[in-house]
């Protein structure tokens, strides 16, 4: 489903519960669902939210490209929304005072099944240009939701490098686990089939300048899996120096 945004979401966002400077991982995962195609913004809406001078406007300008619905607005479809969804006859000051919110149904309600309108504004009486968006999008049949419907449909957590990052420390343990065996004999590291008892005793990482880690782990009560039957018991530790960015 593609969610298209009002300007209403990302301006009340900056100014209410997801400031700049506050929390900053909206913007990300607003930008972050917008490159794999969950998220975008119409040109219309685009160009209202580079009126301004903060820093949302910066934001945008920064990231246009890759939030932009590259897509002309379908006349015949917007005619449809303006008659059915507001009132027939609009005059020219009608239209003028529906503005960008009658573009934004249109190119939801154009692919309907698989579109739908995130926006702030809430269900309400008024009548022809006064008319709410998630009243118009209820009479055309098109799908609406708020942004913190948005949120839960598209898993929106202000946590979510700090769970990735268990998540990949889960990953190392798992697969040293599974790979990797050592001689008593010496501190080789010798990737064999594992089938044998593997102990981790203590894991720490810690940063090598700006672009490695250093995995270092302790380990104890490894049997030889060569086939002898015979174990041996030993302590020994091991370094993996890793890439940093394939970490990430």
């Amino acid at each position: 489903m593609l969610h298209l945004v009002d300007a209403s979401v990302l301006i009340e966002a900056k100014d209410c519960y997801h400031e700049f400077d506050r929390v900053p991982e909206f913007r990300e995962w607003i930008l972050n669902r917008a490159r794999t195609g969950l998220v975008k913004i119409p040109q219309e809406i685009c160009d209202e939210l580079l009126k301004g001078k903060d820093p949302l406007t910066k934001w945008m300008n920064r990231n246009r490209t890759e939030l932009l619905l590259d897509e002309e607005v379908d006349e015949s479809t917007l005619n449809e929304v303006l008659n059915r969804g507001y009132g027939p006859k609009l005059t020219s000051v009608e239209v003028e005072s529906i503005g960008t919110d009658a573009i934004l149904i249109s190119h939801a309600f154009k692919s309907r099944t698989c579109r739908t309108v995130v926006t702030r504004e809430k269900p309400s009486r008024k009548k022809r240009q006064n008319r709410r968006i998630p009243d118009v999008c209820k009479d055309l049949e098109a799908t609406c939701c708020d942004p913190w419907e948005l949120n839960r449909a598209l898993d929106f957590r202000t946590d979510r490098k700090t769970r990735q990052s268990g998540d990949r420390g889960e990953q190392i343990r798992t697969s040293w686990s599974d790979s990797i065996s050592f001689c008593a004999e010496s501190d080789d590291i010798v990737p064999v089939s594992f089938s044998s008892t593997f102990c981790m005793n203590h894991l720490m990482t810690r940063q090598i300048g700006d672009d490695h880690l250093l995995h270092q782990a302790w380990l104890k009560d490894v049997r030889n899996p060569g086939g002898s039957g015979q174990g041996c018991r030993f302590s020994s530790k091991i370094d993996c120096l890793l890439d940093n960015s394939a970490c990430h």
